[in-house]
């Protein structure tokens, strides 16, 4: 893994100003080709039901979904999901992201 670059003192003072910084890309496309499909996996299990198998995925989870009105929601959060898919737990512990976060 390359390790993320240094900022620079304007790219710290912009953020520490507007809360956000255009950074750039950060993982590999087949990375976020990974993420891609492991949410999926669980968008699907949720439709259909969902994972019970801990108490923080029983909430904040559209489940059961067959259409109308609630189809028409903005976002969806699904909750924990680096405990449920591997991918998600490496990107969040991923040198990159987490120097990135530190800065």
């Amino acid at each position: 893994m390359a390790a993320a670059r240094h900022f620079r003192d304007e790219q710290l003072s912009f953020f520490a100003a507007e809360g956000y910084l255009r950074y750039g890309y950060v993982l590999a496309l087949e990375e976020v080709k990974r993420g891609r499909a492991a949410l999926a996996r669980i968008k699907s299990e949720e439709a259909a039901g969902g994972d019970d198998s801990s108490p923080e995925f029983r909430t904040g989870h559209r489940r059961g979904v067959t259409g109308g009105a609630d189809e028409q929601r903005i976002y969806d959060q699904y909750v924990n999901v680096w405990k449920r898919e591997r991918v998600f737990d490496e990107i969040v512990r991923d040198s990159r992201l987490t120097t990135i976060a530190q800065a």
